[in-house]
């Protein structure tokens, strides 16, 4: 289904050979998987749970679909996040799909990764060390346009990056040095002068019917307003305005309505049909009013 919706294959339209050979693939597996039997006894025997029974819960996503799976065991190891390879998590024969009979066979499926069940072989993560950088705060108020405070935080900046691909021993610190201001203006002042001027990009060509020439009103675009208030014997009321759009000539008809009802729409674009003759083509969003309407026309 996700797949038949990203390239926009309508309710009606017939299946191609393979997606209807995928489709039978599919349902094969799911009436194979009837027969696949997972043992859920949460108490092997009568009596109450061990006391160091922990759920561990596995997650993972793709771009295809996400899911979780959560194992019963028992065990000393403290609640948090940890680490374990992509190899050993069961939660991917969601995410990357699995047939039945790889399912009833899998035991990663049925009792999770070997090291699940004992606290001393859990995978561990050797994490590199630590990268530490000094962190040079530049806020809005203390910004000028003064060009050496430009440079001067351009500086920073370049320096910033330059620490980050060295090693700790390597890195500068201090005052910033005369070079790396050079270095900073030169490199300001030539990205001043190559800039280019923003292009406004060119505007999308008009659809045909509003290039030809016709009479006033012959495609027309209709829209309502927000609400507006009117008096009426000393009392406020809601009202609304349906425009009624000229695509040719951009001419306006004005409708005052009491509400955005379908009725009462179809009593405004009466009155505007009276008024200006009836249209060829009507262009609209798609509020429900207008779509009601348009079946009420038809």
């Amino acid at each position: 289904m996700q797949s038949l919706w990203q390239r926009n294959i309508d309710w009606d339209e017939p299946l191609s050979d393979e997606d209807q050979q995928q489709w039978l693939t599919i349902a094969k597996n799911i009436l194979e998987a009837r027969h696949v039997q997972i043992p859920r006894q949460y108490f092997p025997t009568v009596g109450t749970p061990k006391q160091h029974d922990r759920l561990h819960i596995f997650a993972g996503a793709s771009l295809t679909a996400y899911g979780a799976i959560a194992f019963l065991c028992s065990g000393n190891r403290p609640d948090c996040w940890q680490y374990y390879p992509t190899q050993d998590n069961p939660a991917n024969l969601l995410t990357r799909g699995i047939t039945s009979s790889q399912l009833k066979l899998s035991t990663l499926w049925k009792h999770g990764p070997q090291w699940l069940t004992s606290d001393d072989s859990w995978p561990t993560w050797n994490l590199s060390p630590t990268i530490e950088m000094q962190a040079l705060a530049v806020t809005a108020t203390s910004f000028s346009p003064s060009t050496t405070l430009q440079c001067s935080v351009a500086a920073y900046m370049y320096r910033f990056i330059t620490n980050c691909k060295k090693q700790q021993q390597e890195r500068e610190n201090g005052p910033l040095t005369t070079s790396e201001l050079h270095h900073a203006l030169i490199t300001w002042v030539n990205r001043k002068h190559s800039r280019k001027p923003y292009q406004i990009p060119d505007p999308p060509p008009l659809p045909q019917i509003r290039t030809c020439a016709s009479v006033p009103f012959t495609i027309t675009g209709i829209d309502f307003t927000g609400v507006l208030y009117v008096r009426n014997n000393h009392a406020k009321e809601k009202v609304y305005i349906c425009l009624f759009t000229c695509a040719t000539s951009r001419a306006i008809h004005l409708e005052v309505v009491t509400d955005l009802t379908v009725d009462t729409f179809l009593l405004a674009f009466r009155r505007f049909s009276s008024c200006r003759s009836l249209p060829q083509i009507i262009v609209s969003d798609n509020a429900s009013t207008y779509l009601a309407a348009a079946d009420e026309l038809q």
